[in-house]
């Protein structure tokens, strides 16, 4: 198993009108995902390129304007917060280079997944009023789910949303998961979390886990952190006084999600 905290792609030194290629950025321990997480300060620019990658842009914080070169469309994606909205985001099923543009300090996620196929369809701007949101779970395993790219999207290969987790509240319980295709029954789907927390003196946790016990791992989550998520079960819980979100990124061969509980855990849901 392997668990790292990500290094914000700082540009607050660098120079307007640079490059950054997504290809380059594909999840150590991922077949299929790719993911940079960028800190963009106030008329800073970049071009982002892709090879055979549907990618989306999904802001966390600030203001930028997201420019689709191939078809002249131009986004305004602002967001104060991720615990004070939801989110705003583009999705780019196409294989052109998109400008990204930061109308003040912003910090954002740039994802993807290599496709089976071209698909030229034009960008598409995916408002915080469409999303629909759920409540999961029940007494200190409620939470809060945000559907960013779900089957309604005409995405090949990606599911993407959010999870709130309220304080001293579990997430991903009873604990699930996604690691082989049984027909009806479950898919494979490898996954990505990016946490933020709310107070500068939270914490969380995270076990990943199998029954064959090829992974057993529990980590601490702070602010800014990247799990990853090969196979096993995966809950998550938030320290007492801690407001916890979490970013997340599926990719699999079928856009159907399908999860097997833990047996154990079963009495629970």
């Amino acid at each position: 198993m392997i668990v790292m905290n990500v290094c914000i792609y700082d540009k607050l030194d660098k120079n307007p009108n640079d490059y950054i290629d997504l290809n380059d950025h594909q999840i150590l321990g991922m077949k299929n995902i790719f993911l940079n997480v960028i800190e963009l300060r106030k008329g800073c620019n970049v071009k982002i390129g892709h090879n055979f990658i549907e990618m989306a842009i999904i802001i966390l914080s600030g203001n930028i304007k997201v420019k689709d070169l191939k078809y002249k469309i131009e986004y305004d994606l602002k967001r104060k917060s991720v615990f004070a909205e939801k989110a705003t985001s583009v999705f780019v099923p196409h294989y052109e280079n998109i400008t990204i543009e930061a109308s003040e300090t912003s910090q954002l996620i740039i994802c993807g997944a290599f496709t089976v196929k071209a698909n030229q369809s034009q960008s598409l701007l995916l408002s915080n009023k469409t999303i629909t949101s759920k409540h999961v779970g029940k007494e200190t395993y409620s939470r809060r789910v945000d559907s960013i790219i779900d089957n309604t999207i005409p995405a090949q290969n990606i599911l993407i949303g959010e999870t709130f987790n309220e304080q001293g509240s579990w997430s991903s319980f009873p604990s699930h998961k996604h690691d082989i295709d049984i027909e009806g029954e479950e898919s494979c789907h490898e996954e990505v979390y990016f946490f933020k927390i709310k107070q500068k003196y939270g914490f969380g946790f995270q076990r990943i886990y199998s029954k064959d016990k090829s992974i057993d791992e529990t980590f601490t989550v702070k602010d800014n952190c990247l799990s990853i998520i090969p196979k096993g079960y995966h809950p998550v819980v938030a320290s007492p006084g801690t407001d916890l979100y979490y970013f997340w990124i599926l990719s699999g061969s079928s856009r159907k999600l399908l999860m097997h509980t833990d047996p154990d855990l079963k009495p629970l849901l």
